[in-house]
């Protein structure tokens, strides 16, 4: 069982707590936020431990040198204004995870080929650009993050990476999809989000085993086949682009799991569509959809469905057979009806159909054991049965114009629980003091 000794800044009297503990049962030190001199007094007194954390500390990089921790396999050097990775690193030859993230570094050293076991590389929110990591890669790397920098492409070393499993470059300025992919087989998740990106796809054609593609907030209008080579994929984002249209062959991708095309101009979904039938969530959130076919029952593991936020003015009762749905946000449309039907959704954990013209409270809600979050806020309608109080599963029941208390019967805070669970106009009810 792995022992954790974490020091709190302000409260570190070191002296005494290396008196008092047993060297041998630390596995990790938390020095974060512990600005000290000693530092290196007080990691040779832990030589075996495998995790450190360095994060903010502001430590002086000359005063580890000569440490040995030979048996160090994470090292936490986040938020210490570093310009350059210090050469005590170079020395833990057992190191798999190293965390660089909010530093000054513009350039890697070749030396950090040494770290041989090297597995896990986070270098977000630094000043690096595509000269600055040409150099210092390990093949054996699996997992590299590199958001927040001043990357205008994929730097070429990546292709060197023959054991590359997850490639992260948020917030850089990408504008285009990595060209340098010529080796990158083994490349499962790749995210891109907040960037520049327009192009079409065709660069992704090498990466065979991709299984995880995220685009969001880039300029996407339209998607491309070339993402048709994509054979392994299973999660698809393309949140907040400018895409007009979901493509015919959006079936090719016979192992989609998850579906995800928030805030686009979508304002219809292709017959093809319905036939991926391994869907288990739909994101269609913000789009400018009208209808649902209701081919909608072939998705028979769909769990989560958003539809949000667009101009639904109905929906199918075909929905109800949906027997794994778990979550169904249908609020910010234009509904005046829903079926009974739904009051099959035995799994029903989550509706919200706030924010739509429905006249009367739906009564299929009253058969809905599982459910745990119900949302009918700002409809039309005046009243609901006090049946609802039986639904002993229910948690969170948003309604218009009603006192607000913590529904464990504890006084809540006002202001803070509208800050944290409520929009505009909805409020809590506390349903289980009115049966009562």
């Amino acid at each position: 069982m792995r022992t954790k000794f974490s020091i709190e800044m302000g409260e570190f009297n070191w002296r005494a707590t290396i008196a008092n503990t047993r060297k041998d049962t630390i596995k990790f030190l938390n020095l974060s936020h512990c600005q000290t001199d000693s530092l290196g007094i007080i990691l040779a007194a832990y030589p075996h431990i495998t995790g450190l954390s360095l994060s903010s500390t502001l430590f002086n990089p000359d005063d580890l040198i000569g440490i040995h921790l030979d048996s160090l396999r994470r090292l936490d050097l986040s938020g210490n204004s570093l310009r350059e990775i210090p050469a005590f690193v170079y020395q833990l030859k057992q190191l798999e995870s190293l965390d660089l993230r909010s530093n000054f570094i513009d350039r890697l050293s070749g030396k950090l080929r040494k770290l041989k076991q090297l597995d896990v590389v986070d270098l977000s929110y630094n000043r690096l650009d595509s000269l600055g990591l040409t150099a210092g890669w390990n093949w054996r790397i699996s997992k590299v993050y590199l958001n927040q920098n001043n990357l205008a492409e994929v730097p070429k070393q990546i292709n060197r990476l023959r054991r590359i499993e997850e490639l992260v470059m948020m917030n850089n300025e990408l504008t285009s999809l990595p060209s340098r992919t010529g080796r990158i087989r083994t490349l499962r998740a790749l995210k891109l989000e907040n960037n520049c990106i327009q192009t079409d796809g065709q660069n992704l054609r090498p990466l065979r085993r991709l299984q995880l593609l995220n685009l969001d907030n880039n300029d996407i209008n339209y998607l491309t086949p070339n993402l048709l080579s994509l054979k392994e994929l299973n999660n698809l984002q393309f949140n907040n682009n400018a895409i007009l249209a979901i493509p015919d062959w959006i079936d090719g991708f016979e192992k989609l799991e998850a579906f995800s095309m928030y805030k686009n101009r979508i304002s219809q979904l292709p017959a093809s569509f319905y036939n991926l039938r391994k869907l288990k969530v739909i994101d269609i959130y913000h789009n400018e959809l009208e209808v649902i076919d209701p081919a909608i029952n072939n998705f028979s593991e769909l769990e989560i469905l958003y539809t949000s936020y667009n101009k639904l003015y109905s929906v199918p009762a075909e929905i109800a057979e949906l027997t794994h749905l778990k979550a169904l946000y249908l609020h910010h449309n234009r509904l005046s009806y829903l079926p009974e039907e739904f009051g099959k959704l035995n799994n029903l954990e989550i509706f919200h159909v706030n924010n739509n013209y429905l006249s009367a409270f739906p009564s299929f809600v009253l058969t809905l054991k599982e459910l745990r979050e119900l949302k009918v806020s700002n409809n039309d309608i005046r009243d609901f049965p006090r049946e609802v109080t039986k639904l002993d599963a229910l948690e969170l029941f948003f309604f218009n114009n009603e006192l607000i208390k913590d529904f464990t019967g504890k006084e809540a805070d006002t202001v803070e629980f509208l800050k944290n669970y409520m929009t505009a106009n909805d409020i809590l009810i506390d349903y289980k003091a009115m049966a009562n």
